[in-house]
């Protein structure tokens, strides 16, 4: 799944529309996806699997959920990422809508997003 496809996956899921649509999902991913959007995620260790176009390669990050906010109609997680040879004290923030990770998720990007979901 390219960027543009995942862009477009962003703006139609809700999770019903996600469990119809996408069955070939396994039970892992499924797991998570419940977990990302019911907001069960805070204080979850994840494994993000980023493309740097620079290096052309993929890194893997790992992750942890830091907290969620609710902007507007949107909730956004903060997620602190590290690279294997840092620690989770060099890590740096990012902030991500729901959907956005949701989306990552289902086209693989959380393992690739591995989502690690662990406390």
């Amino acid at each position: 799944m390219d960027e543009k496809e995942k862009r477009k996956l962003e703006l139609e899921l809700n999770f019903e529309e996600i469990v119809n649509s996408y069955k070939h999902l396994s039970n892992d991913q499924l797991f998570d996806l419940e977990d990302v959007m019911s907001d069960r995620i805070v204080g979850k260790k994840l494994e993000h699997e980023w493309y740097d176009p620079k290096t052309c390669k993929s890194i893997l990050y790992n992750g942890r959920v830091e907290k969620v906010n609710k902007r507007k109609n949107d909730f956004i997680y903060t997620i602190s990422y590290w690279k294997d040879d840092e620690t989770d004290i060099e890590a740096v923030d990012y902030c991500m809508k729901k959907i956005q990770l949701a989306a990552d998720v289902v086209s693989g990007y959380v393992g690739k997003v591995c989502i690690v979901l662990e406390i």
